[in-house]
């Protein structure tokens, strides 16, 4: 249905429509994704098969390639694929993994959120130090060319 919609909001725009044809298949490739890790894991007496992996590697890369905010490109598109592809090898559908990276998410995001402030208070002294030795030198040379003009009119 949503991919039914933006191919109808998309058709109904003008040509220099901004949905894609990615944004258009996006929904239909989450949900086979979906689709493939069920019947994966539907299997009896089977954890994990390739049919889960498939599937789970398919959802990692669509969530992936539609949250980036820039342009994307073919080329982009293959590095997220070869990356999901190699996350979901350790993943494997475990609760567990899924829980570890999001906790080492949202430490890498404290830490930033912590390390940022402190990198600009520290630019910023860096700069108004060297502001500063800029000044002192911009006002001896201004002081000098003041004193060799005093000393020609005399």
């Amino acid at each position: 249905f949503v991919a039914y919609r933006i191919y109808s909001v998309a058709a109904q725009a003008p040509s220099n429509s901004p949905a894609s044809t990615m944004d258009t298949v996006s929904p239909l490739l989450i949900c086979v994704g979906l689709v493939l890790m069920y019947r994966g894991r539907s299997l009896p007496d089977v954890l994990w098969s390739w049919t889960f992996w498939t599937g789970e590697a398919l959802v990692v890369t669509m969530f992936t390639y539609n949250s980036l905010p820039m342009t994307k490109t073919g080329l982009m598109a293959v590095l997220i694929a070869v990356f999901a592809l190699l996350l979901t090898l350790w993943l494997r559908g475990n609760a567990w993994k899924y829980a570890t990276l999001v906790g080492l998410e949202v430490v890498i995001a404290a830490l930033t959120s912590l390390a940022f402030p402190i990198m600009d208070m520290i630019l910023e002294q860096i700069m108004n130090d060297k502001l500063r030795k800029i000044g002192e030198r911009v006002r001896m040379h201004a002081q000098r060319m003041d004193d060799y003009y005093a000393s020609k009119q005399r």
